[in-house]
């Protein structure tokens, strides 16, 4: 009796189809990037996170007439609203207050500032200052990945 062995032809294939295989499985299964759907960098196909997500966070700073009043009433023409942590800082005139909340970041009269980073949560440091550095508002805001947060500057 003699031995059976199959044609070479049959065994290339089988190895190429083997290997095939085993490419597509370690590509797809391996596949790295962002995981996390609220990111802006978002990869629907990665398979495992890299750490690279990057999230918006938005926050707009506003002050009412009454607040506006009492800022002027005390010589104070500007005010230099700062990020400390994000080297941002912008700065703007009294005069521009609102007569109500804003319904977003993008309203007018506001102060807004946007922000990438990469945790989906996080906090902000926040200071207000007045042309002459006279520290008048400042505090810690949590942030939210693609949310607004709006904060009033209020003096009583």
């Amino acid at each position: 009796m003699t031995p059976h062995h199959p044609p070479l032809k049959s065994l290339i294939y089988l190895g190429f189809l083997l290997t095939t295989t085993l490419t597509l499985l370690t590509n797809t299964s391996c596949r790295k990037g962002c995981t996390d759907p609220r990111a802006t960098n978002y990869d629907s196909q990665a398979k495992r996170d890299d750490g690279s997500c990057q999230f918006q966070m938005e926050i707009a700073f506003w002050w009412d007439s009454t607040t506006a009043d009492i800022l002027a009433f005390n010589g104070v023409q500007k005010l230099r609203i700062a990020l400390p942590d994000h080297n941002l800082a912008i700065t703007d005139t009294v005069i521009n207050w609102r007569k109500a909340q804003p319904n977003s970041c993008k309203d007018k009269n506001t102060v807004n500032f946007q922000l990438t980073v990469n945790y989906p949560l996080i906090n902000v440091y926040y200071e207000v200052r007045d042309q002459n550095q006279v520290l008048w508002w400042s505090g810690t805001l949590s942030l939210h990945a693609n949310e607004c947060y709006i904060q009033q500057l209020k003096l009583p």
